[in-house]
């Protein structure tokens, strides 16, 4: 509930709540949420079959041939992006495959209703970097929501850490 009222708290604007749903960028985010969830579920099902090395490799080898036509079609574009920005190619690649590497591994040493909402953690370290690196505006408002969901996922994870946690706060 926490999680869903951060949520709500950073998609707040003028006083509506999800205010900006209207916006592309809103509903294709919220259609990938839903999409995550649901590879969540199917990849802690598949961990159980397969090492996270394996699985890993066939979920990004699938998608890399069905969307070579369209690198084929803007190879000036990918030239010009691997010319311009190697490093950020580079680091994004490598920061992509390890997240999903240590996601699947965590899947099959932990529930996936554990780990997800822990994964969902990234919001607080996306909302910080688009403030830093893209000069976001309403730091505020976003740094509330980051931290209602960051709240949500410790109940989540472990009810009885946070509740001590509370004791220990005057």
């Amino acid at each position: 509930l926490l999680i869903f009222l951060g949520l709500i708290v950073l998609t707040w604007h003028k006083r509506k709540i999800f205010g900006r749903l209207s916006h592309k960028g809103i509903q294709l985010t919220l259609l990938v949420a839903i999409f995550d969830g649901l590879v969540a579920i199917v990849d802690k099902t598949a961990v159980a079959y397969f090492y996270p090395t394996f699985y890993g490799f066939l979920m990004y080898i699938l998608p890399a041939i069905y969307l070579t036509p369209l690198a084929v079609k803007n190879a000036s574009s990918i030239k010009k992006l691997l010319v311009n920005k190697k490093f950020a190619v580079i680091a994004t690649c490598a920061l992509g495959v390890s997240a999903y590497y240590f996601r699947l591994s965590a899947y099959m040493v932990t529930e996936v209703s554990n780990a997800f909402p822990v994964m969902q953690l990234s919001t607080l370290i996306a909302v910080l970097g688009g403030i830093y690196f893209h000069k976001e505006k309403e730091l505020s408002v976003r740094l509330v929501g980051a931290v209602l969901m960051i709240i949500g996922s410790v109940l989540i994870l472990s009810p009885e850490t946070f509740y001590n946690i509370l004791k220990i706060v005057p």
